[in-house]
């Protein structure tokens, strides 16, 4: 889904803005697994983003 580069860029961006409201909402264990789910897809579409642009010409 995504695949290029600014398109894994904007769901970063976007990832990074949900772990925020996240903070806003406060704790527990719901709420702390959701931020974990969160920051565990940031870090596999930043290794897809490094590997896109190694790619890139």
């Amino acid at each position: 889904m995504h695949t290029t580069p600014d398109s894994i860029r904007q769901r970063i961006a976007y990832e990074e803005k949900q772990i925020r409201a996240l903070a806003n909402v406060g704790s527990g264990q719901p709420v702390e697994k959701a931020r974990k789910d969160h920051f565990d897809l940031i870090r596999v579409l930043s290794e897809r983003l490094a590997r896109a642009e190694n790619q890139s010409p």
